[in-house]
């Protein structure tokens, strides 16, 4: 099938960038538990689906938590039963601090763990995109956090993942991400997908200085940078057009897609291009999306 016009295949020959990369690449980040969290609805447990996968792919075993409501004890009955039901621990934390709080505490606990969590979002500014309770604990939490919004369809038990796509924009912040996605990717025995979105007039500016070579330098040399560091880099692309519709239509295509993005952690509307590219993905992709918050944000 031919690909949509907005895409530039790995075809491109030349020197690449120059440019030192990666500016923030350190060793992969490693993981250990899967966390995932539920509020007692329907679209809150289509995230156990996802965490059980990465589960399968991670030492350390998964746990199911939940803030409890008035009946604690009904709470308990209830995530028994779901992580019963994928060989998982449960977990019911109470207190008199707001729901998110309990759960930002808990997570403290456990620094190395993967969390997965559902979505509620509508469209918007980023707590309407993904609901203000998962906002709130993006924003607040310095480590990767697997977002699921109702978009994704609801996986099968023994679902997986195929391969990780990873979009940069050329900027220190989008290359945050790739520590922990080479190292997610390793754990699940995936390769990695190098996309970057060039808007329109950015590909007029490449097209008149030096065509499809210089618009795909960058991306190139950073997959060959990985690919020397024994990072597996199935594919690399550049893609043209507005960068959350480029990057959806990407990934719709591709069966077993984990999103991986930087995100900032600054509260109200996101601060970059790629954030707010970041929060408009996890709404609209229908694939799972781990967005990952720099340190220094």
């Amino acid at each position: 099938m031919p690909s949509p016009d907005y895409m530039h295949q790995r075809t491109a020959t030349g020197p690449p960038s120059a440019r030192s990369w990666p500016m923030t690449f350190e060793a992969a980040v490693t993981f250990s538990g899967v966390i995932v969290t539920v509020d007692g609805s329907r679209h809150s447990e289509s995230a156990l689906p996802v965490a059980a996968a990465l589960t399968r792919a991670l030492p350390g075993g998964l746990t199911v938590v939940k803030v409890a409501d008035t009946d604690e004890e009904s709470d308990q009955r209830y995530v028994d039963g779901l992580a019963g039901a994928v060989g998982a621990k449960a977990r019911v934390i109470a207190g008199d601090a707001e729901a998110s709080d309990l759960l930002l505490r808990e997570i403290a606990t456990r620094p190395e763990a993967l969390l997965v969590m559902a979505t509620h979002g509508r469209g918007g500014v980023l707590e309407s995109l993904i609901g203000s309770f998962a906002s709130r604990i993006v924003r607040s939490v310095p480590r990767p956090i697997v977002l699921v919004s109702s978009r994704v369809p609801v996986a099968s038990e023994d679902a997986g993942f195929e391969q990780i796509v990873v979009p940069l924009d050329g900027s220190e912040f989008s290359e945050s991400v790739l520590p922990q996605a080479t190292g997610l990717a390793s754990a699940l025995g995936v390769p990695l997908e190098l996309i970057e979105v060039l808007e329109p007039s950015a590909g007029r500016i490449a097209a008149e200085t030096g065509g499809d070579v210089l618009e795909s330098s960058y991306v190139r040399s950073v997959s060959s940078r990985l690919e020397r560091a024994g990072v597996e880099v199935a594919n690399w692309e550049v893609l043209h057009g507005d960068p959350a519709r480029a990057i959806t239509d990407y990934v719709l295509e591709r069966k077993g897609t984990l999103l991986a993005m930087a995100t900032h952690g600054r509260s109200g509307l996101l601060r970059t291009i790629l954030g707010s590219v970041a929060g408009a993905c996890v709404y609209q992709s229908g694939v799972p999306v781990m967005v990952c918050r720099p340190q220094s944000s």
